[in-house]
């Protein structure tokens, strides 16, 4: 019997919810087996290619996606320090000052585009996680970084979303449940950085 005998109603629910673990565990497994190998083999290549060029990885995203983007910060600098690789990694959404203070003083659909366009150089590579890909601050600055011949890489769920059709390169989790699409976007991110390390592995003369 459930422990919570008594408690309101809430006008939110989530858009879909798995309230049993075992399930969860389940199609968690079903949608990790159903990724796009090919495509996440290609974004590990884009990712290793920018750092041998010296140049920059922008990462951005939102609640969850914002935390995973943090951790994605962490492994591919980790990653790329391990085989002293110049790559730049820059979390613009680490600074909640920052965002905070731009989404106050400007526009919250310009929290991310207006760093883009401070930080980003053509050459660079712009990787959103979002699981709606419908977030407008995601979509301003995916526009901006391909204005400023910025290349861009999305991670999505729930079919994609607006930015899917909009970025160079689109990866779809098979998803329509938030929980589960931030679980997967964190295995990407192991999944990136090990490929990588393997991918340097390849070019260390012994």
């Amino acid at each position: 019997m459930s422990p919570v005998t008594s408690i309101k109603k809430s006008k939110y629910r989530p858009r879909q919810i798995i309230e049993n673990p075992r399930k969860y565990a389940k199609t968690l497994s079903d949608v990790l087996a159903n990724l796009d190998f090919d495509t996440v083999e290609a974004i590990a290549h884009l990712i290793a290619d920018v750092g041998l060029r010296q140049a920059q990885v922008l990462l951005i995203g939102n609640g969850g996606s914002a935390s995973n983007a943090s951790h994605y910060h962490c492994d591919l600098t980790s990653a790329f320090r391990t085989y002293q690789s110049r790559l730049r990694v820059l979390n613009l959404a680490g600074s909640p000052s920052i965002i905070t203070a731009l989404g106050n003083d400007f526009d919250f659909r310009k929290i991310f585009s207006f760093q883009v366009k401070e930080t980003g150089n053509p050459g660079d590579l712009l990787l959103m996680l979002t699981a709606s890909g419908n977030s407008p601050d995601i979509l301003e600055a995916c526009a901006t970084a391909q204005d400023l011949s910025i290349k861009t890489i999305s991670i999505t769920g729930f079919g994609g979303g607006k930015v899917a059709s909009m970025a160079d390169l689109n990866l779809t989790i098979p998803s329509n449940n938030y929980g589960v699409i931030e679980d997967v976007q964190l295995v990407l991110g192991h999944m990136f950085s090990q490929k990588i390390c393997g991918l340097f592995e390849d070019k260390i003369d012994v």
